[in-house]
């Protein structure tokens, strides 16, 4: 904040008025950043895990609401991290035919939304089918940067 260096009755004024309204600054930004945890959705959680293990560990000592979503990504986690660490080639084939299956759908998904006549409940089934391979995809990228980290 600024300081009024010239000499006047008015420099303790405008001194006290710079100090609250850095202070109210200071608070406003403290309540936004409390305000910031990102909701955990099992999305988010698989794209985060070391935030979904330390959320398990949590659950473990004070079970709460998102508990279930949190020990249902926590325990695929754990599948996939055996499957890699247990048959490194199987685990990379099914890298593989993740991302293969994704870009057919990512076609299928062009070919659906270009044609004239689309069925609607089809397309929404193929969308959600994407999404799911999407996020399975990022699970294994997951599993793959925490065995590098190891």
């Amino acid at each position: 904040m600024y300081l009024h260096l010239y000499s006047s009755k008015n420099n303790k004024l405008s001194f006290i008025m710079d100090n609250t309204i850095m202070r109210l600054m200071l608070f406003l930004i403290c309540i936004t950043l409390t305000n910031c945890k990102h909701k955990l959705t099992y999305d988010y959680l698989i794209e985060h895990p070391i935030l979904l293990e330390k959320e398990a560990i949590l659950c473990q000592t004070n079970p709460q609401s998102q508990c279930k979503i949190i020990m249902s990504a926590m325990n695929e986690l754990i599948v996939m991290n055996e499957i890699q660490f247990v048959h490194p080639q199987k685990f990379g084939e099914i890298v593989m035919k993740t991302q293969f299956d994704i870009v057919q759908l990512q076609q299928k998904l062009s070919e659906m939304k270009a044609e004239q006549s689309i069925d609607a409940q089809a397309l929404k089934q193929v969308e959600k089918d994407y999404h799911s391979l999407e996020l399975r995809l990022k699970l294994l990228m997951a599993v793959l940067s925490r065995a590098r980290l190891e």
